[in-house]
């Protein structure tokens, strides 16, 4: 049975958009889903089609994938800083 998504963190980009990461279930399968949801009209956010939704048998292979970018974001600043 699939399951509303569940809300783990939300990041706002601005005042009218916002990073939301959450859980859910499709069809039988975990998923995590990151997706930029937007504030039409001052009412509730609403997600666009921005974003990614991939089973969470994946999530180790995306998580190596960030931390590859956070050691480049390290590296870029330690160079900018000499």
């Amino acid at each position: 049975m699939d399951k509303q998504p569940e809300v783990i963190a939300e990041l706002y980009k601005n005042f009218i958009e916002k990073v939301v990461v959450s859980l859910s279930t499709f069809k039988d399968k975990e998923r995590f889903d990151i997706r930029i949801f937007y504030q039409a009209d001052a009412r509730e956010f609403i997600p666009t089609k921005k974003g990614i939704n991939l089973d969470i048998e994946s999530w180790e292979e995306f998580k190596e994938m960030i931390d590859k970018l956070d050691q480049a974001i390290r590296d870029n600043k330690k160079v900018k800083s000499e």
